[in-house]
């Protein structure tokens, strides 16, 4: 008697969470599904308008801004992590994570900063006007921050700590008898990375550029800011610009077609990362001592990075604040501030929810079927928050 009682609380039990996981999992699925549903409509006016003008310059802006990103992340994020994971310099604890903090920082945020320094009544320029002679903008040349270009430096700069992670993590896990091996055939450095650590990698890289990709392609404030019009920016000015839901949507549905792209690469990637890492073999420190000009060059590299995408927009801000404190400090101001507190302690709440009901119906489910909640969970991340408010 005893026995079927516990039985059946056991049985009650998973059902709640059977329930609870797939009904999560449904309401996070129900923008995506609504956004094709209204993209399935009549085509109007507005769309062929677009499709005939701008939607040529959006599509091509938006390819440049990824490709751009993606390039200059991996620029910046595999060179650190091969620095951090396999040669010994001073401070390295400390970098491990410094490196990551550019990730804290709202890459519009860098972009106000970067702009008030470099744009024509910057400091920058002010200071190379002063020095040459210059009189205005006619008699030299400069580049501009609020540019295409200008848009992948910022989102590269607080973007590359995807890479960052899982290019370290990936490199700590090789096997250390290969090392061993490239050593005594007295490969340089160089010839390590290059064919040893680099395409036992790549796996595990191409899952940190699908990610820059994906956060790419959802930016709005970087993008808006700096005058790129994108297939994001594009959505926005559709549906509040123009007020039209439809050619809003089949845009959406465009963006949401390269994502799940950008999602089967990347879960292709997971699956080559697990044939090609090994575990961490433990025995001597394989690291290189880096000494002379190498160690400072490395250092200079990292705390670089660091520098250019956290500490100096940092300190610029903390200077702002305390120069402005007294102007910016006012009723409108400190409701602004509850509302984000609000609005991000309520955000966080949800998701943790989500997460954990999800992922204990999948510890009590093993079946294949349990994976499907968990994966359509997982779809908003990949999916812009402009995206998601069309549905």
């Amino acid at each position: 008697m005893a026995k079927g009682t516990k039985l059946l609380a056991m049985k009650e039990k998973f059902t709640f969470w059977q329930t609870s996981g797939w009904g999560f999992s449904l309401l996070l699925v129900l923008p995506i599904l609504a956004i094709f549903h209204t993209a399935i409509g009549q085509t109007d006016s507005v769309f062929a308008h677009l499709m005939q003008t701008v939607m040529a310059t959006y599509t091509l802006n938006t390819v440049l801004l990824v490709c751009g990103t993606l390039l200059l992340a991996l620029l910046f994020g595999v060179p650190s992590a091969w620095i951090m994971a396999m040669c010994r310099i001073p401070g390295e604890r400390m970098l491990q994570w410094s490196l990551v903090l550019p990730l804290a920082m709202p890459g519009y945020i860098i972009g106000y900063i970067y702009t008030d320094w470099f744009d024509y009544a910057g400091p920058v320029q002010i200071f190379l006007r002063d020095v040459f002679g210059w009189q205005s903008v006619h008699d030299y040349w400069f580049p501009s921050i609020r540019s295409l270009g200008g848009a992948c430096i910022v989102l590269a700069l607080v973007l590359y700590p995807y890479v960052y992670l899982l290019a370290r993590a990936a490199f700590m896990e090789q096997s250390a008898s290969l090392l061993q091996s490239a050593r005594l055939l007295r490969c340089t450095p160089w010839d390590s990375f290059r064919r040893i650590s680099l395409p036992l990698a790549r796996p595990s890289i191409a899952v940190g550029l699908s990610l820059v990709a994906m956060e790419t392609l959802g930016d709005f404030g970087t993008v808006s800011y700096f005058a790129v019009n994108t297939l994001t920016t594009a959505v926005y000015d559709t549906w509040l610009g123009y007020s039209n839901l439809n050619a809003a949507a089949k845009i959406s549905a465009i963006m949401l077609l390269v994502i799940f792209v950008l999602i089967s690469a990347e879960r292709f990637s997971r699956r080559k990362q697990k044939l090609f890492q090994r575990e961490f073999e433990h025995g001597d420190d394989m690291r290189y001592v880096l000494t002379g000009a190498k160690k400072w060059l490395a250092l200079g590299w990292c705390w670089g990075l660091v520098a250019a995408a956290f500490l100096f927009p940092l300190g610029q801000l903390s200077y702002y604040a305390w120069h402005y404190f007294a102007e910016s400090w006012t009723p409108e101001f400190e409701q602004y501030s509850l509302n984000s507190l609000v609005v991000s302690l309520l955000a966080a709440v949800v998701a943790v929810t989500v997460a954990l009901v999800v992922n204990f119906y999948r510890r009590l489910d093993y079946r294949h079927r349990s994976v499907v909640p968990l994966r359509m969970a997982s779809l908003g991340y990949a999916v812009p928050g402009t995206v998601l408010a069309i549905g």
